[in-house]
C-alpha cells in the first residue's frame, strides 16, 4: 500500500471513522504515511466544498415597454393595465390577494 494509486483513499478515510485509536496508529497499522493520509483526506474534503459562482445577467431593455417612473409596478391582464406605485404596499397587497383568489 505504498503507492497512492493502489489505495482507495475514500474507503481508508471511512475506515478511520470506525477506528478507535489515533490517526498515527491507524496509519502504522495500514502501512500509510501519515502525511499522505492527511493530504488525501484534505483533497477529498475539498471536492465537497460549495463554491459561489457569480452569473452576470444581461438586462433586456424594451424601449416601448419602459416607463419613465421605475418605481411603478405595471400589471397587465388582457386589455386592462394597472399602474401602482412601488411604495403603495397596502394597495399592492389587496390587488395581489384579489387576483390570487380569482384564479
Amino acid at each position: 500500500m505504498n503507492e497512492d494509486k493502489t489505495v482507495d483513499w475514500k474507503a481508508m478515510i471511512d475506515k478511520l471513522e470506525l477506528y478507535s485509536g489515533t490517526i498515527k496508529d491507524f496509519c502504522k497499522e495500514n502501512n500509510i504515511a501519515e502525511k499522505k493520509f492527511y493530504y488525501h483526506r484534505r483533497k477529498l474534503s475539498d471536492t465537497n466544498k460549495v463554491v459561489f459562482h457569480e452569473i452576470p445577467l444581461k438586462s433586456e431593455s424594451n424601449p416601448a415597454a419602459s416607463n419613465n417612473n421605475t418605481s411603478d409596478i405595471k400589471i397587465v391582464i388582457g386589455k386592462a393595465t394597472i399602474y401602482i406605485l412601488a411604495n403603495e404596499i397596502a394597495a399592492l397587497t389587496a390587488i395581489v390577494r384579489n387576483l390570487s383568489s380569482s384564479v
